[in-house]
């Protein structure tokens, strides 16, 4: 699992949380327009929309009260695992931990820091 160490390494040059939001409402209305689905755009809208759920349950409900960060910890793990879910069955991952190693390990939330710190040194 990993340590408080490794998921500041993965969310260090984030965007701010609310930059975040605004970047997965527009993934999210690109996909829905003629054309702007593709599995990369896909692919893309599932990591960030898992990151920012994870980012918002990390946070503890600041600056949110703390029903929303029980609500997100729920959201986060729900997303997670569907973004892994995915993975597992396109064959994608930048390991080294792979879908399957998340999924035996319940650690879906770690597949989705590791994803995307690869995703966001790849930008």
């Amino acid at each position: 699992m990993f340590e408080i160490r490794a998921i500041r390494k993965a969310y260090a040059d984030a965007p701010k949380i609310v930059d975040e939001m605004a970047d997965v409402f527009t993934l999210a209305m690109r996909l829905h327009k003629p054309g702007g689905h593709s599995p990369a755009a896909d692919r893309e809208y599932r990591l960030r929309k898992a990151v920012l759920l994870d980012r918002v349950a990390l946070s503890k409900g600041k600056p949110w009260d703390p029903e929303a960060a029980a609500d997100a910890e729920r959201a986060a793990e729900e997303a997670a695992v569907a973004f892994t879910s995915a993975d597992r069955l396109d064959g994608s991952d930048a390991g080294p931990m792979t879908p399957e190693i998340a999924r035996q390990q319940g650690a879906y939330r770690d597949y989705v820091r590791q994803e995307y710190a690869r995703w966001l040194a790849d930008q």
